[in-house]
């Protein structure tokens, strides 16, 4: 059972696509299994596969183009939209890239998702869940005490 409607934000636009009290159905009930089953199978946990529904729908794949319409550290990349800041701050083979590497290394994390779920257990447990979403959506360092 869903959240009730009444207690969402009709500004933050979360209502399911089937219009306000229908529930949210994914078009290919058993490709998202699949793909649940696939980011099982690289250890993603629960949270990894929220994450990723919430940032690409039912897909859990990077269906949105490298950067996301951004550069630099502010670049969204893989099935997780993590920031390169993130990623090349957080995730081996990517420390110690330059911001400018988005288009090129980042091109390897967004169309693997293996690797990319390897970088997003390595972000969640260095980071914990407080710094890992105040980064995922702020470039730049954050203090460590928030």
């Amino acid at each position: 059972m869903g959240m009730p409607t009444s207690l969402v934000p009709k500004s933050l636009n979360l209502l399911p696509r089937g219009g306000e009290g229908e529930p949210y159905t994914c078009p290919d009930p058993s490709g998202t299994s699949s793909a649940k089953q696939r980011l099982l199978s690289f250890s993603a946990q629960p949270i990894d596969m929220a994450i990723a529904m919430l940032e690409n729908g039912c897909a859990f794949t990077a269906a949105y183009p490298a950067g996301n319409n951004k550069l630099d550290d502010a670049a969204e990349l893989g099935v997780y939209r993590n920031n390169w800041h993130m990623i090349r701050t957080y995730c081996e083979p990517f420390k110690g890239a330059s911001a400018g590497e988005w288009l090129t290394r980042g091109q390897e994390l967004h169309n693997d998702v293996r690797i990319a779920t390897d970088c997003q257990r390595q972000l969640w447990d260095t980071l914990g869940p407080e710094q890992y979403f105040g980064l995922q959506r702020f470039v730049g360092d954050i203090p460590r005490d928030i």
